[in-house]
């Protein structure tokens, strides 16, 4: 009996174990004895949700056409390069799948070119992009995890008033602007990095960008009336080194 007795509280004590420890290991799905090797809690997976900020450079690139979509071709066209500010919020699942939703900055850009026959104008371009993202993060046991990712979404640009420098007689005429024009353009992306786990919510973000985003297109009249060809500013494209942080907030 006395043996009975102390068996029944071994159990009890056994069972109240178990209840407290299930988070950190399920026996029931063990399939050995307690008399194989201890069993050790294993860490949850990494996932869970972050907001990001970022902060880069790009190298922008970009083609010109004097008369709209089947325009003659720009003899040159250069877009200043700029410094770029992000920021957004996103998801990453045990799997190494992840995704956010990114807004960008790029600057206010000058804009130049000299098409044929030469009348040199120049305008400033502000543009902005908002993506989806998807990426895929590689799993190396480390605090280093790489990276590749793509995005679709939209780039809206706002070219202001034309001018032209320097001037020509019968052709260019300097503080005679052309009026700008707003367009909202299919964006695309593709890019890799690393991310670095600096502590259990802060992982610091290092990462390159290719990205295409469209074109923008001038208005047809002048500020005295009189009326244009279409000045188009087309294959806006940008070439990105990003530092970023991501914060996990679950």
């Amino acid at each position: 009996m006395k043996a009975l007795k102390t068996g029944l509280v071994s159990v009890a004590l056994l069972a109240t174990t178990m209840a407290g420890g299930a988070s950190a290991a399920d026996l029931g799905s063990y399939g050995g004895s307690l008399k194989d090797e201890p069993i050790h809690e294993v860490a949850a997976p990494v996932g869970g949700c972050y907001i990001r900020g970022d902060i880069g450079y790009g190298w922008n690139d970009a083609d010109a056409r004097e008369g709209g979509q089947n325009g003659a071709a720009y003899q040159t066209s250069n877009l200043e390069d700029e410094v770029t500010f992000g920021g957004g919020y996103g998801c990453a699942t045990a799997r190494g799948i992840r995704w956010d939703v990114l807004y960008t900055f790029h600057g206010d850009n000058k804009w130049s070119g000299v098409p044929a026959p030469p009348d040199p104008i120049f305008a400033d371009i502000e543009t902005h992009s908002l993506m989806a993202n998807l990426y895929y993060d590689f799993d190396m046991g480390r605090r280093f995890k790489p990276y590749v990712g793509a995005g679709i979404g939209v780039a809206y640009h706002d070219m202001e008033a034309l001018d032209c420098t320097p001037a020509i007689p019968g052709i260019c005429t300097p503080g005679n602007f052309q009026r700008g024009g707003e367009n909202v353009t299919f964006a695309w992306s593709l890019q890799t990095g690393v991310g670095i786990e600096v502590s259990d919510r802060t992982t610091l973000d290092i990462g390159y960008r290719y990205m295409d985003m469209g074109d923008v297109e001038s208005n047809r009249v002048d500020i005295t009336g009189f009326v244009n060809p279409i000045q188009r500013v087309e294959d806006i494209t940008s070439h990105e080194f990003k530092v970023g942080v991501r914060f996990a907030i679950h």
